[in-house]
């Protein structure tokens, strides 16, 4: 899908060259003006990358263009496409022919990622040749003070080495030509181009994942989340991208490409998973993840819930259980407790099921056995009623209830310390 909005928008070309290459691009501006913004920032090395980062942070650029170390220095710091200036075979060899004509000896000396084509160097007859690479600009005028002076007649380099050479006295050829710079300029504004379509192209995917009504996770071929939209951020717990899914989710599903599994816990909430393959001609791609979790309802904020401060570890099993209450509306809670989690049970479950019919005994009970306040309390009506029923109160013992006799005797208890029920 392409929205064909960069091709009819200006490019903005940043290049932050030094002296000489700034003057040689800035000859060339006008041959693109119809189709490209072109700025020039004379710096090197951390004053041009300082003058870099305030371009993009207010988004007043959308490619940079520079030479020798500057760009492959920028390339490795900003986030926007940083093209490079090329080294031409045939601007070597018409830099050695003119130096040349200046003196016999000659140091050549480049950035080393540059191509220098220097395996021509050897057939020029009548001239010695000095060949040396650098990484930094310190390191090129250290290089350049370390040479004797007197082993050379010219210099053929990059702007910043020129320079040092004018420094010098020493006679000097930009190793550069305005071909080079037209070439450079014009896949830098292929490059913007690109970019900006790919950017479009990942932004209005991400929008169609936030419009999905449940949680999305894609990942790659190799399982690696590579994107997910705000409801798989709120359900899966520390959610990035760059990492393996079995981080976040059951490591059984790695074993298959297409696969749903249903009752998976996430932040406490039962969930459906939905795994898919997506394959383009026989090959994999990568997986969608698409989760859709279980509803749930807000507790009253005047509840006695709500105003719980402080819990058993009991307790805590009870509360936790409750919260499951709604996904499964045929089980019910057997249990007692003298005030005030008598109380609270009622609280909790309603605050799940509005529906729900609440059964308490006013009397004060004796309480259960500890066994009994566990998930093994949970069980099931053996005669269907009209609605959901919890009963708190002490059904073990003979103690009198408001719950009908009918219900009371259709419950089935399944706490482990049956003998005492």
């Amino acid at each position: 899908m392409d929205f064909n909005n960069a091709a009819t928008s200006r490019v903005r070309v940043c290049l932050i060259g030094n002296s000489k290459l700034s003057k040689l691009v800035h000859s060339l501006i006008p041959e693109y003006a119809s189709i490209a913004d072109v700025i020039i920032i004379d710096s090197i090395f951390n004053d041009a990358l300082m003058s870099a980062r305030r371009l993009v942070e207010h988004d007043a650029v959308d490619v940079f263009v520079s030479a020798g170390a500057n760009a492959f220095y920028l390339q490795d710091t900003l986030p926007v496409p940083v093209v490079a200036l090329e080294v031409l075979q045939s601007d070597l060899v018409n830099a050695v022919l003119k130096a040349r004509q200046v003196s016999r000896t000659m140091l050549i000396l480049t950035h080393e990622h540059q191509g220098a084509w220097t395996e021509f160097l050897d057939y020029v007859e009548g001239v010695e040749i000095v060949h040396r690479t650098y990484q930094t600009a310190e390191e090129a005028k250290d290089i350049f003070n370390g040479i004797d002076k007197d082993g050379f007649g010219v210099v053929i380099g990059t702007s910043y080495v020129c320079d040092l050479a004018e420094q010098a006295g020493i006679p000097y050829i930009l190793i550069y030509s305005r071909n080079a710079c037209r070439q450079m300029i014009r896949k830098a504004i292929t490059v913007a181009g690109e970019f900006k379509r790919e950017g479009e192209q990942r932004a209005f995917g991400q929008f169609l994942l936030d419009q999905s009504p449940v949680a999305a996770i894609i990942t790659n071929r190799d399982e690696q989340v590579i994107g997910f939209n705000r409801q798989a951020l709120q359900l899966v717990n520390g959610l990035v991208r760059n990492k393996r899914v079995d981080r976040f989710l059951d490591g059984r599903f790695l074993q298959t490409p297409n696969t749903v599994a249903e009752a998976i816990l996430l932040d406490d909430r039962l969930c459906r998973v939905d795994k898919a393959a997506f394959d383009i001609d026989g090959k994999r791609v990568g997986h969608l993840y698409s989760i859709k979790a279980a509803p749930q309802k807000s507790v009253d904020r005047h509840s006695s819930a709500e105003r719980l401060v402080s819990q058993s570890l009991s307790m805590a099993e009870v509360k936790h259980f409750c919260g499951f209450t709604e996904l499964r509306p045929e089980r019910f809670w057997l249990g007692a407790k003298p005030e005030p989690a008598r109380s609270l049970l009622p609280a909790l479950f309603m605050s799940r099921v509005p529906t729900m019919t609440v059964l308490s005994s006013p009397s004060i009970a004796p309480p259960f056995p500890e066994s009994c306040l566990n998930p093994s309390c949970l069980g099931t009506l053996t005669e269907p009623s009209p609605t959901p029923v919890v009963v708190v109160s002490p059904v073990c013992w003979s103690q009198q209830t408001t719950a009908p006799s009918s219900w009371m005797k259709s419950i089935r208890c399944q706490c482990p310390s049956r003998q005492n029920c």
